[in-house]
């Protein structure tokens, strides 16, 4: 009997453990997302950023062509890269074909880390267990933490770093006169993209404590009433 106990004390650690880092996973996964493929930023930074200015191009081109490579970094789009006004370099498609399957295998792994959240969480809130939202926050708060430091004190090099870590090649450095899209693109567009993603983090890690202390609150709640 205590050996059952015990087994079933050990799995639901590891549940709590995997429950805990899945929803870290998606919500960071979750965030980028809503990011990369939501054009309200971008829409934003057209006029904030004076891109038309920058790029030469008007606001309507800038709008097509940034509409057609959203569409094309979409898990559900086949085709091939085509901008309706701009060149691109073959070492700018191929750069595009690797952010595409980065970001389709980030979308991949976060259905079924969201499947794991739910499924697990379930399971332990049935059992009066919901430390792993705790978990999950804590965990969920470290990368932005993480992140913020260096990106504050010199995004330039940040950027660079996470360029060089996440690719292969350096085909990410691009030639305004073979790749003109670059001009549509500023640096700050990504440190503001960067920084949008680092808010939806925090705020998805607020949400799970917040979740965290009701199901603690209703727990103590119950247990009065259940002992009065």
């Amino acid at each position: 009997m205590k050996k059952n106990k015990s087994g079933t004390k050990i799995l639901d650690r590891l549940i709590t453990i995997v429950v805990s880092y899945s929803i870290a996973f998606s919500i960071f996964a979750l965030a980028t997302t809503a990011v990369v493929y939501g054009k309200w930023l971008y829409y934003f930074e057209i006029d904030f950023l004076n891109i038309p200015d920058l790029a030469d191009m008007t606001k309507d081109d800038i709008k097509r062509n940034y509409d057609v490579l959203i569409t094309y970094l979409s898990p559900f789009y086949d085709g091939a890269l085509q901008l309706p006004t701009l060149d691109m370099s073959t070492n700018g498609r191929i750069h595009f074909v690797d952010v595409k399957n980065i970001l389709v295998k980030i979308q991949y792994v976060m259905y079924a880390t969201i499947m794991i959240a739910i499924i697990g969480g379930i399971y332990l809130l049935k059992k009066k267990n919901e430390k792993f939202l705790l978990h999950g926050s804590i965990l969920t708060i470290i990368l932005p933490i993480a992140l913020m430091l260096p990106i504050a004190i010199n995004f330039e090099k940040s950027f660079v770093l996470f360029h060089k870590l996440l690719f292969s090649n350096d085909y990410w450095v691009f030639d305004i006169e073979t790749d003109p899209i670059i001009l549509m693109l500023p640096e700050e567009f990504f440190m503001h993209a960067a920084c949008a993603i680092l808010l939806f983090i925090l705020c998805g890690s607020i949400l799970c404590y917040s979740l965290y202390r009701y199901f603690v609150k209703k727990k103590r709640i119950s247990k009065e009433k259940f002992s009065v």
